[in-house]
Formats: C-alpha cells, structure tokens, sequence
C-alpha cells in the first residue's frame, strides 16, 4: 500500500530526515518491556483503524496480560516473539513488529513449502549438506509442530498462501526459532534432513552475521526468469518471437524502467505480455495503476483476451495484490499461477509506531480497502490455477510461464 509522510513513525521520520534511529535493544529489564507492554497495549488499538476486526478486545487483553504476567522468565527474543504474536492476532498482515535488520540473524539455508513438505532450495557456506534436502525436525522439534509455532506469528486473518510463505522465511531465523522455544539458542541450530536417496542428514548451523551476503548454491539446475535480476523494480525480455515477460517486482525506482516498457509496447506490441507480480512484496498501488495497469488498459494492441497474462502467487503482497485486482477489474488479462495470500477486502495501509525502551518498531493498519468489492471468497484466485512442484522447482522450471507461452496466439 502507499505510505505518506502523514503515517510515518518516529523512526522513519528520522531515516527521512537522514538521521540513523536508534538500535533495537532486547536486553531490557522486566520493568522496561512492562513499561513498552503497555504503550503496545493501548496505543495499538487507539492507532489501528479497527483492531478488533478478527479477536475481542477481552480476548487481546487477556494476552496482554498473559504476556504480562511471564515477562519475568522471559529473554528478550522470547518477549519479541511474544509481541509479534499479539500484533498478527490482529489479524492483517499490515499489523506486525519489523523484524530489526541487527537481529535478523539467518541460518545458512532458505526453506520452502512444497505440499507437505519443507526443501532446503538455497544453501550458503555451512549449510550445503542440506541442499535439496527435505527438512523433518529443527531443535529435535518435528517439523509439523515447528511450522504450527510459526504460524502463531503469521497474520492471524490472511489467506493460508502468505502465512505459509511467511513461515518458511521465518523458519530459518533464530530469533523466531528461539523465542518460539524451538531452539535453545538464536546463534545456533540443529536441523534434521532425509536426501531424495532416504539419506538421514543432521547438520549444527550457525546464524549468519546481520547484513552478512555470502555466497549462495541454488538446488535449481537453472534459474528461471522470476528469480533473475532480484534487485530491479521491472525488468523485461523476450522469451519466444513475439512474447514479452517482465518481472515487476518493486516500486521504488519504476519510473524510468515502467516507461521503456510503456514505449515497447508502442512500438512493437507483442502477442503475449507476460507481467510476473509474483515476487512483488508491495509500494503505492497508485503508482502501479498509473505507470502500468492503466497504460496497459489503453493499448489496445495489448489489451486483448489471450494476449495478457499477469502471474501471480501467494507472496503476491500489498500494493501488488491491488494492482493484480486491478489488471482483473481494469483489462482483459489472464491471471496464472497461485492464490493471493492476502485478502483484496481488508486491513492495509500501515502506520508506524515506535517503542520507548525497545525501540522496536510496530506497524498497524490505518485503511480499510475493498479491491474485490462483494466477493464472498474474499480472495484473488487465478483463472488458471498452476502450482510449481519440487521436481519443477529442482529441474529449473516455471510451469507457469511455460503455461502461457503454449497457448495459441490470440488474433
């Protein structure tokens, strides 16, 4: 969603005004975190545009209490967990603690789902004897009762799609894997694998520094388009005479890139455009609307049933999960791929809080949005449903785009 200046917080006024905001700080006593408790307890709620949309308010009170009243055996990523779990028992995942960038302490390796099971798709040094790999228990907890711990600090009201996706990023961070009392430790971890031979494989991790880029090994035998360029907002090329993929993946910095492609699409129109939202983790919905869906809408050459796909899936998030509403509502697109985790009619548009003694930064809802209007599902399926499995995931290959490009040309 967008972010006006109006709904920035203390710490990201300073960051606007070039000064650096102050650290986050976990090593608090119990009076401190009491002290910051409190703020969250009554500010949250006064903030939020409506707090009590997905639990009671005796049913958050009596958390806040509970939380209250164990914080004298608690460390510090123990009382953090426990405050993001009141935050996503909102229920919106515009409602959350920021994960402090000077905590996020890694585990060598990246997880994700594919149907019951958790593969180790990414290792970095340290971690390679899990690559591939299918993860069964971390911290000798199996791994089902792992994942329903991290579900606690997903959003509470959102679609299954991004709370999964959420939990298999946070199953690789120590301070979600410690405070959730998954591990004895956030610097260290012990996860247990099988090989696709049936190999059983035990490996001691230790967490990454923050801000630490180390070398990654993809189990991919290639890397398909949408995992290309990570750091470009929309990037495009031609994947078949006369079809044209662009990945959009962010916001920030469109201007220049949206208006090459704007100027393509002018010139030479393709017979397929394929725009990928699904790595797109959201910005000002308003400025895809201007620099894209609506361009798009008025090309006629483009806009055309059979003529423009829009991918999508369950981390398609915020502003592009709008804008995907868009491209349905606004052109004759296709949408391929997966559900939207989150829900088009809900909770966004976040404001931000920052708390006294921790200086831990909380997000809150301040809009209520409607970008699928009288929809009973409240959800943004595609018209063409396809899932990527492990064996697509390891042999390098997006069935997806591969979907689209078999389809016959539209005159």
């Amino acid at each position: 969603m967008r972010n006006p200046l109006r709904l920035v917080g203390a710490a990201g006024l300073l960051s606007l005004l070039g000064l650096a905001p102050p650290a986050a700080n976990l090593s608090l006593t119990p009076a401190q975190w009491r002290a910051d408790l409190q703020v969250f307890a009554t500010q949250l709620p006064a903030r939020h545009i409506n707090a009590f949309h997905a639990i009671t308010r005796d049913a958050f009170e009596r958390r806040i209490a509970d939380l209250d009243a164990r914080l004298e055996h608690l460390d510090g990523d123990e009382v953090f967990v426990g405050l993001e779990q009141l935050a996503r028992s909102i229920g919106d995942g515009h409602t959350a603690l920021h994960v402090p960038p000077e905590l996020a302490n890694a585990f060598p390796i990246k997880v994700q789902r594919f149907g019951d099971d958790y593969r180790v798709t990414d290792a970095a040094p340290g971690g390679e004897a899990l690559l591939g790999a299918r993860i069964v228990a971390i911290g000798g907890a199996p791994i089902g009762e792992v994942r329903e711990r991290l579900m606690t600090v997903t959003p509470s009201d959102e679609g299954p799609g991004v709370r999964e996706g959420l939990a298999d990023r946070r199953m690789t961070l120590g301070i979600f894997l410690h405070g959730l009392d998954v591990t004895p430790s956030a610097a260290s971890a012990r996860f247990a694998a099988v090989g696709d031979d049936g190999r059983q494989i035990t490996a001691d991790l230790t967490a990454l520094a923050p801000g630490a880029e180390p070398a990654w090994r993809s189990a991919a035998a290639t890397t398909p388009l949408m995992r290309q360029h990570p750091d470009e907002a929309l990037w495009c090329v031609d994947v078949a005479p006369d079809a044209l993929y662009c990945d959009f993946r962010s916001y920030q910095n469109l201007d220049r890139p949206a208006a090459a492609l704007r100027q393509r699409l002018a010139d030479r129109p393709p017979k397929k455009l394929i725009i990928d939202l699904r790595s797109n983790g959201g910005g000002d919905y308003t400025v895809g609307l201007r620099q894209l869906v609506d361009p798009i809408r008025d090309n006629p050459s483009v806009n055309r049933r059979g003529r423009l796909f829009v991918l999508i899936g369950p981390m398609t998030f915020s502003a592009a999960m709008s804008n995907s509403a868009h491209f349905r509502q606004r052109t004759q697109a296709i949408l391929v791929g997966e559900p939207i985790g989150e829900r088009p009619n809900s909770y966004q548009e976040n404001g931000e809080l920052t708390l006294p003694n921790s200086h831990l930064i909380l997000s809150f809802s301040t809009r209520l949005y409607q970008f699928a209007p009288g929809d009973p599902t409240n959800e943004i399926r595609p018209d063409v449903p396809i899932a990527t499995s492990w064996a697509d995931y390891k042999a390098g290959r997006d069935p997806v785009v591969e979907w689209v490009l078999a389809q016959p040309d539209a005159p």
